[in-house]
């Protein structure tokens, strides 16, 4: 929604709640930062200076004391980090009920005023308010001058509990795209349009190409065979590339066109293939 919310109108919306979803996402996030950061050993350096003097120079030690100094900052931080967007989240629903409150409160005295200027009857006004409104909202006119009641308990753990969820999904997502092959990003259209279509479908093939007709001086049957395996592999991982280029950029005209020259290349090799060419 993008709106913000003075801090003192949301601070503490959660402080009866119980936070167990909250200290699990923490803990899971960090563990998955410590670990890339080990692994890549990209070290954060004030703490790895720490660990590798508080181990006096052994590696193995300095790492266990780097991860046990790291998970103890990160945990509190990614924790309370979590806590404030979940708070800035209740505070926008909240925000939002008000808004739209008022709103309809404004709307219904405009018809109100409208009846009046009109000299409507009761009845009559009655039935305007109704045909915009319903029935129970016109019964409930009075309550709309009443201040908008706060988010209920259950109300605040929903919006935690979905919040948390789209995290989890999409950490789940990064995770699986950082800890896929090339071969696999490439299938799943995951790997930029630019290097799909020049170095998979095109120059890979034609280096191909150009090696068998260099050494047989012409294109063999097998080679033309293995050319049409793998440039439907290639033509899978491209198409799909170029799908994901069409919805992430406007305008989509490369992805479009990509897409066009891989269907006539695809063509032209099946073709040469049938005729022997």
């Amino acid at each position: 929604m993008g709106v913000k919310i003075p801090a003192h109108s949301y601070k503490n919306n959660i402080n009866n709640m119980n936070d167990n979803e909250l200290k699990k996402t923490a803990e899971k996030q960090t563990a998955q930062i410590i670990k890339r950061e080990l692994d890549k050993k990209s070290y954060e350096e004030t703490i790895w200076l720490k660990a590798f003097k508080k181990a006096k120079g052994n590696e193995e030690q300095a790492r266990a004391i780097y991860a046990e100094i790291r998970e103890s900052i990160l945990l509190e931080e990614l924790y309370k980090s979590l806590r404030d967007k979940v708070d800035q989240q209740i505070a926008e629903v909240e925000w939002y009920r008000r808004e739209q409150n008022k709103r309809k409160e404004e709307r219904k005295l405009s018809y109100e005023n409208y009846a009046k200027r009109n000299n409507y009857s009761e009845a009559e006004k009655k039935k305007l308010l109704e045909k915009h409104f319903g029935k129970e909202d016109d019964a409930n006119t009075k309550n709309l001058h009443k201040k908008e009641p706060p988010l209920t308990d259950y109300e605040k753990q929903q919006i935690k509990n979905k919040y948390l969820k789209n995290i989890e999904s999409n950490t789940s997502t990064k995770s699986d795209i950082s800890e896929k092959s090339f071969i696999g990003r490439f299938i799943d259209g995951e790997v930029p349009l630019v290097i799909s279509y020049w170095i998979v479908a095109v120059l890979i093939p034609t280096i191909i190409y150009g090696a068998d007709i260099g050494i047989n001086g012409d294109t063999s049957l097998v080679v033309a065979f293995i050319l049409l395996v793998y440039y439907v592999f290639a033509f899978i991982g491209t198409w799909k590339s170029a799908g994901n280029y069409i919805r992430q950029n406007d305008p989509p005209f490369w992805g479009y066109t990509a897409r066009v020259v891989l269907v006539l290349g695809l063509v032209k090799l099946a073709v040469n293939l049938i005729t022997g060419r």
